[in-house]
Protein backbone atom coordinates (compact mmCIF):
# COMPACT_ATOMS: atom_id res chain seq x y z
CA UNK A 1 0.00 0.00 0.00
CA UNK A 2 0.64 3.87 0.15
CA UNK A 3 2.46 4.61 2.71
CA UNK A 4 4.20 8.22 3.81
CA UNK A 5 7.59 8.00 3.73
CA UNK A 6 10.01 10.85 4.64
CA UNK A 7 10.77 13.00 7.30
CA UNK A 8 7.60 14.73 8.89
CA UNK A 9 6.60 18.14 8.28
CA UNK A 10 7.88 20.67 10.50
CA UNK A 11 6.16 23.37 11.39
CA UNK A 12 7.33 26.67 10.51
CA UNK A 13 8.65 28.97 13.68
CA UNK A 14 6.19 31.91 14.25
CA UNK A 15 7.64 35.33 12.41
CA UNK A 16 8.89 37.74 15.15
CA UNK A 17 6.43 40.59 15.21
CA UNK A 18 8.20 42.13 17.87
CA UNK A 19 9.73 44.85 16.31
CA UNK A 20 6.37 45.90 14.99
CA UNK A 21 5.98 47.73 18.88
CA UNK A 22 9.03 49.71 18.93
CA UNK A 23 9.58 53.45 18.09
CA UNK A 24 10.73 54.23 14.97
CA UNK A 25 11.55 58.38 14.13
CA UNK A 26 9.70 59.78 11.25
CA UNK A 27 11.34 62.92 10.10
CA UNK A 28 11.33 65.03 13.91
CA UNK A 29 8.54 62.73 15.39
CA UNK A 30 8.87 59.45 17.42
CA UNK A 31 6.30 56.89 16.00
CA UNK A 32 5.77 55.05 19.42
CA UNK A 33 5.30 52.01 17.10
CA UNK A 34 5.57 50.40 13.60
CA UNK A 35 1.84 50.22 13.03
CA UNK A 36 0.18 52.85 10.89
CA UNK A 37 -3.33 53.97 9.83
CA UNK A 38 -3.55 54.02 6.42
CA UNK A 39 -5.03 56.70 4.53
CA UNK A 40 -8.24 55.61 3.61
CA UNK A 41 -10.99 58.05 1.62
CA UNK A 42 -13.98 58.95 3.56
CA UNK A 43 -17.01 60.91 2.39
CA UNK A 44 -18.81 62.38 5.72
CA UNK A 45 -17.74 66.16 5.42
CA UNK A 46 -20.33 69.00 4.84
CA UNK A 47 -21.37 70.02 1.61
CA UNK A 48 -18.84 72.72 2.32
CA UNK A 49 -16.13 70.20 2.81
CA UNK A 50 -15.82 70.92 6.53
CA UNK A 51 -14.66 67.63 8.55
CA UNK A 52 -17.61 66.72 11.05
CA UNK A 53 -16.81 66.84 15.01
CA UNK A 54 -17.13 62.91 15.26
CA UNK A 55 -14.05 62.26 13.36
CA UNK A 56 -12.57 62.98 16.66
CA UNK A 57 -13.57 60.33 18.15
CA UNK A 58 -12.71 57.90 14.71
CA UNK A 59 -9.27 58.83 14.76
CA UNK A 60 -9.00 58.88 18.17
CA UNK A 61 -10.11 55.14 18.06
CA UNK A 62 -7.88 54.04 15.81
CA UNK A 63 -4.49 55.62 16.97
CA UNK A 64 -1.85 54.46 19.67
CA UNK A 65 -3.83 54.41 22.82
CA UNK A 66 -1.03 52.71 24.96
CA UNK A 67 -0.36 50.16 21.82
CA UNK A 68 -3.61 49.41 21.28
CA UNK A 69 -3.46 50.98 17.48
CA UNK A 70 -1.65 52.71 15.13
CA UNK A 71 1.22 54.78 16.54
CA UNK A 72 0.86 57.17 12.67
CA UNK A 73 -2.03 57.98 11.69
CA UNK A 74 -2.84 59.31 8.22
CA UNK A 75 -5.68 60.81 7.43
CA UNK A 76 -8.09 60.53 4.83
CA UNK A 77 -7.64 62.00 1.08
CA UNK A 78 -7.87 66.00 1.66
CA UNK A 79 -8.59 68.35 -0.55
CA UNK A 80 -5.64 71.29 -1.14
CA UNK A 81 -8.43 73.17 -2.98
CA UNK A 82 -11.92 73.40 -4.42
CA UNK A 83 -10.83 72.11 -8.03
CA UNK A 84 -8.89 69.46 -6.67
CA UNK A 85 -11.47 67.97 -4.97
CA UNK A 86 -12.44 64.79 -6.91
CA UNK A 87 -14.55 63.57 -3.98
CA UNK A 88 -18.08 64.03 -3.06
CA UNK A 89 -18.48 65.34 0.88
CA UNK A 90 -14.49 64.67 1.02
CA UNK A 91 -13.04 67.37 3.57
CA UNK A 92 -10.70 70.05 2.47
CA UNK A 93 -8.13 72.07 3.83
CA UNK A 94 -8.02 75.39 2.11
CA UNK A 95 -10.39 77.67 4.06
CA UNK A 96 -10.62 78.99 7.58
CA UNK A 97 -13.45 77.26 8.28
CA UNK A 98 -12.14 73.62 7.62
CA UNK A 99 -8.97 74.09 9.42
CA UNK A 100 -10.43 75.35 12.88
CA UNK A 101 -13.00 71.71 12.26
CA UNK A 102 -9.65 69.76 12.10
CA UNK A 103 -8.19 71.57 15.16
CA UNK A 104 -9.94 69.09 17.84
CA UNK A 105 -9.68 66.02 15.30
CA UNK A 106 -5.58 66.29 15.25
CA UNK A 107 -5.72 67.24 19.36
CA UNK A 108 -8.24 64.23 19.70
CA UNK A 109 -5.65 61.58 17.89
CA UNK A 110 -2.43 62.91 19.05
CA UNK A 111 -4.33 62.84 22.87
CA UNK A 112 -4.41 59.02 22.36
CA UNK A 113 -0.82 58.75 21.30
CA UNK A 114 -0.74 59.53 17.55
CA UNK A 115 1.59 60.85 15.53
CA UNK A 116 -0.71 62.84 12.90
CA UNK A 117 -0.10 63.09 9.49
CA UNK A 118 -2.77 64.82 6.66
CA UNK A 119 -2.77 63.41 3.34
CA UNK A 120 -3.08 66.47 0.55
CA UNK A 121 -4.48 65.72 -2.29
CA UNK A 122 -5.66 67.10 -5.81
CA UNK A 123 -7.37 64.84 -7.77
CA UNK A 124 -6.77 65.78 -11.06
CA UNK A 125 -8.84 64.54 -14.06
CA UNK A 126 -10.49 61.93 -11.77
CA UNK A 127 -12.74 65.25 -10.75
CA UNK A 128 -16.07 66.27 -11.66
CA UNK A 129 -17.91 69.78 -11.93
CA UNK A 130 -20.32 68.63 -10.48
CA UNK A 131 -18.47 68.27 -7.48
CA UNK A 132 -16.00 70.92 -7.55
CA UNK A 133 -17.86 73.56 -9.80
CA UNK A 134 -14.61 74.13 -11.84
CA UNK A 135 -13.25 72.62 -14.72
CA UNK A 136 -11.68 69.31 -14.37
CA UNK A 137 -7.15 69.92 -14.97
CA UNK A 138 -4.63 67.61 -15.65
CA UNK A 139 -1.55 67.35 -17.27
CA UNK A 140 -3.46 66.79 -20.90
CA UNK A 141 -6.52 66.35 -22.06
CA UNK A 142 -6.24 62.57 -21.64
CA UNK A 143 -9.78 61.52 -20.25
CA UNK A 144 -10.55 58.82 -17.84
CA UNK A 145 -12.70 55.97 -19.38
CA UNK A 146 -16.21 55.15 -18.07
CA UNK A 147 -18.50 56.39 -14.95
CA UNK A 148 -17.24 58.09 -11.47
CA UNK A 149 -19.02 58.77 -8.75
CA UNK A 150 -19.80 62.79 -8.35
CA UNK A 151 -22.44 64.40 -6.14
CA UNK A 152 -24.72 62.87 -3.92
CA UNK A 153 -22.95 59.82 -4.86
CA UNK A 154 -24.52 59.78 -8.77
CA UNK A 155 -22.61 58.11 -11.40
CA UNK A 156 -21.51 60.06 -14.45
CA UNK A 157 -19.45 59.85 -16.90
CA UNK A 158 -15.93 61.59 -17.19
CA UNK A 159 -15.40 64.80 -18.80
CA UNK A 160 -12.27 65.53 -20.41
CA UNK A 161 -10.02 67.53 -18.54
CA UNK A 162 -8.09 70.84 -19.56
CA UNK A 163 -4.17 70.74 -19.72
CA UNK A 164 -3.20 72.97 -16.55
CA UNK A 165 -1.03 75.64 -18.09
CA UNK A 166 1.91 77.12 -16.47
CA UNK A 167 -0.30 80.05 -14.52
CA UNK A 168 -2.63 76.80 -13.44
CA UNK A 169 0.38 74.69 -12.08
CA UNK A 170 1.23 77.79 -10.30
CA UNK A 171 -2.20 77.99 -8.82
CA UNK A 172 -1.77 74.20 -7.92
CA UNK A 173 1.83 75.15 -6.08
CA UNK A 174 0.53 77.88 -4.18
CA UNK A 175 -2.78 75.96 -2.84
CA UNK A 176 -0.29 72.92 -2.08
CA UNK A 177 1.80 75.43 0.31
CA UNK A 178 -1.44 77.08 1.57
CA UNK A 179 -2.58 73.58 2.57
CA UNK A 180 0.49 72.55 4.14
CA UNK A 181 0.33 75.73 5.97
CA UNK A 182 -3.31 75.13 7.31
CA UNK A 183 -2.74 71.49 8.54
CA UNK A 184 0.37 72.62 10.64
CA UNK A 185 -1.97 75.54 12.03
CA UNK A 186 -4.62 72.42 12.70
CA UNK A 187 -2.01 70.82 14.45
CA UNK A 188 -0.82 68.12 12.03
CA UNK A 189 2.68 66.36 13.12
CA UNK A 190 2.99 66.01 9.14
CA UNK A 191 1.93 65.98 5.66
CA UNK A 192 1.92 63.69 3.05
CA UNK A 193 1.20 64.38 -0.50
CA UNK A 194 -0.82 61.92 -2.58
CA UNK A 195 0.56 61.82 -6.11
CA UNK A 196 -0.84 57.79 -7.34
CA UNK A 197 -2.74 57.53 -10.40
CA UNK A 198 -5.09 59.85 -12.05
CA UNK A 199 -5.34 61.34 -8.35
CA UNK A 200 -2.03 62.57 -8.62
CA UNK A 201 -2.57 63.86 -12.28
CA UNK A 202 -1.60 67.73 -11.08
CA UNK A 203 1.29 66.74 -9.38
CA UNK A 204 2.92 65.26 -12.17
CA UNK A 205 2.62 68.61 -14.34
CA UNK A 206 3.80 70.34 -11.39
CA UNK A 207 7.25 68.09 -11.64
CA UNK A 208 7.20 68.22 -15.74
CA UNK A 209 7.54 71.64 -15.65
CA UNK A 210 9.76 71.57 -12.39
CA UNK A 211 8.61 73.98 -10.35
CA UNK A 212 8.82 71.93 -7.12
CA UNK A 213 12.13 69.11 -6.22
CA UNK A 214 10.63 65.92 -6.14
CA UNK A 215 12.49 63.15 -4.46
CA UNK A 216 10.48 60.07 -4.94
CA UNK A 217 11.64 56.42 -3.69
CA UNK A 218 11.51 53.50 -6.32
CA UNK A 219 7.98 52.85 -6.04
CA UNK A 220 7.00 56.38 -6.84
CA UNK A 221 6.08 57.72 -3.48
CA UNK A 222 6.67 61.56 -2.84
CA UNK A 223 8.57 62.12 -0.20
CA UNK A 224 9.98 65.93 -0.09
CA UNK A 225 9.02 68.88 -2.05
CA UNK A 226 10.38 72.31 -1.86
CA UNK A 227 7.08 74.24 -2.47
CA UNK A 228 6.04 72.96 1.20
CA UNK A 229 9.39 73.68 2.60
CA UNK A 230 9.17 77.19 2.25
CA UNK A 231 5.58 77.28 3.91
CA UNK A 232 6.06 74.94 6.39
CA UNK A 233 10.08 74.87 7.65
CA UNK A 234 11.24 72.33 9.76
CA UNK A 235 7.52 70.51 9.95
CA UNK A 236 8.92 68.52 6.31
CA UNK A 237 10.09 64.58 7.33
Amino acid sequence: GGGGGGAAATAAAPADTSVLYTSVRVGAHTVPNRVALAPMTRGRASEQHVPPAYAAKYYAQRAYNDGAGAGLVISEGTGISRQGLGWYRAPGVWSHEQTEAWKPIVAATKAAGGVFVMQLWHTGRQSHPSVTGEPVVAPSAVQIAGEITTARGVKQPTVEPTPLTEAGIDRVVDDYARAAANAMAAGADLVEVHTSGAAGAAVTAVNTFEYCAFNTTAGGDLTYTDCDVECIGDKCA
